[in-house]
Parts: C-alpha cells; structure tokens; sequence
C-alpha cells in the first residue's frame, strides 16, 4: 500500500482493499479495468496503485467528482466516467481484464451493468464486486446465482471479505 491514501472515505475494509490490490496485480501491463461505483476513490486508489500502465475507468455518479478527482489525482491511469447508467456512459469499448461492480445493489440497474459489460471481459478476466451476503441487498444474490447460471461455474467469495469474483 505504498502510495494508495487509506484516509480516503469509502466503504472498503482493509482487508477487501488488500484483495483488490492483489487482483490488481495480475493485471498485465497496459490493462484495463473497469470499476462502476467509485465514490471518491478509496477502492478506484488500490486498482490504480499496482501498475500505472493499467487504465482503471471509475463509472459513478459522482455527487462529488471533485472530491474524486483530488482523491486519485495521485494517478494519472484513473480515468473517472461520470453517469448512472451503461446507457449514458461514454466508455470507449476497451476489452476489460478486471471489471468491478459496486454500484446500486439493486436490479435492474445492477443487471444493465452486467449485460453491457460482461461481454467486453476479455477470456481469462474476472468479473467481481462488493458486498456478497449483505442481506439488504437481495438482487446481488440474484445477479450472483444468475451469473453461475450463464457462467457454468459458482462464485468465489474471498474468505472474511465480502468480495466475489468469476474468472471469465
């Protein structure tokens, strides 16, 4: 955690900040990942600190872009989309090796999210995201158990975090 600010507000734990850095890292050079719920950019910190090559776009929101943009101004590869929505996103199309998904928690904007993205992981990628097993968000589990449907495959939920993840 060298550079990343951990004084950052967010809704990360320190030990889901770890696995985010280390999913960062097996990233390769000049790779892409795709964040959708950055707040101000305490997890957006932890992708973007593993290779500065590696483009991190952060979709939200951003009811506080500034703050954003002055919490990640440390890493000129933190590309901030603003919107609420695939729809009215300008995501340039790049294949993806990481996509994150910590957005609404609710369907069907959650959903949209996983029709327009998932096809864009490249083979070999991960699909993961924030907050597996909090009971007020029933549409992850729905989203999750939907995903091991098309995917043939049960998640991966990270041991004392509430990360999940898919290798596509």
């Amino acid at each position: 955690w060298v550079g990343m600010d951990t004084s950052i507000l967010g809704f990360m734990a320190p030990r889901e900040l770890l696995q985010i850095s280390e999913w960062a890292k097996m990233v390769p050079a000049d790779g892409v990942i795709v964040e959708v719920g950055s707040y101000l950019g305490l997890s957006a910190s932890a992708w973007a600190e593993a290779d500065s090559s590696v483009k991190v776009y952060c979709i939200d929101k951003f009811d506080d872009l500034a703050g954003f943009i002055k919490n990640t101004s440390n890493y000129p590869n933190v590309i901030p989309l603003r919107g609420d929505s695939p729809n009215n996103v300008d995501y340039p199309g790049d294949l993806i090796d990481i996509f994150f998904l910590d957005a609404s928690h609710t369907n069907p904007s959650d959903l949209e999210y996983i029709e327009y993205f998932l096809p864009l992981i490249k083979p070999g990628g991960l699909f993961c995201g924030h907050d597996y097993g909090d009971s007020r968000y029933p549409d992850i589990m729905t989203n999750i158990k939907l995903l091991e449907d098309m995917l043939g495959q049960k998640v991966t939920h990270h041991p004392r975090t509430s990360l999940y993840s898919f290798r596509i």
